[in-house]
């Protein structure tokens, strides 16, 4: 089955089938690119050229190409997947519960304290240890692939409203048609 291309919306950035408008802003979609490859190389070539890119800020980037995943962290290696090689990407959240280790040892010196400043200042740390973590998720992308392993990648962390969770939902939102097109189970 041979890849549909899909043109971005210059408006929302939103990837989609080519058409006269955008489905989800309304505004004018360029022209769909009709030149095909002629040669085997460029073929080849244009199989690997991205043609989705989510931005998550911080110099953090997802890629997708008719043969690649490609995850860009911030720091360190980016991660590259083989499409042909994913079962399933999936986006899971979950509260912050590293944020509860620092809320337990302010609470271990809570109870042997006996100053009232200090108490009050750890009690406060406690209770805001407490609303960190279930005021804000943890966002990561679950690779699976088709030999049962899977891969996390970390995507961010942020309250329901913050910009990185705007930023990550909205990316998601683009790459779960363009996976499906692909033929991966989002």
């Amino acid at each position: 089955m041979p890849a549909e291309p899909l043109v971005m919306c210059g408006q929302c950035g939103r990837p989609q089938r080519a058409g006269e408008s955008c489905i989800f802003c309304g505004a004018g979609l360029p022209p769909p690119f009709a030149q095909v490859p002629s040669s085997g190389r460029d073929r080849v070539l244009q199989a690997y050229q991205p043609f989705l890119e989510g931005d998550l800020g911080l110099a953090r980037r997802i890629r997708l190409s008719a043969r690649r995943l490609e995850w860009y962290p911030r720091s360190g290696q980016p991660v590259i997947a083989k499409v042909e090689q994913l079962e399933r990407v999936s986006l899971f959240s979950r509260p912050v519960w590293e944020s509860l280790a620092i809320g337990a040892l302010a609470f271990i010196g809570l109870i042997f304290s006996s100053h009232w400043l200090l108490r009050g200042a750890l009690a406060l740390v406690v209770l805001l240890a407490v609303a960190a973590c279930f005021l804000q998720k943890r966002y990561s992308l679950i690779l699976k692939t088709r030999d049962g392993r899977s891969r996390s990648l970390d995507l961010g962390i942020g309250g329901r409203r913050a910009a990185v969770v705007q930023r990550i939902e909205s990316v998601w939102d683009s790459l779960q048609p363009a996976l499906k097109h692909l033929g991966i189970a989002t």
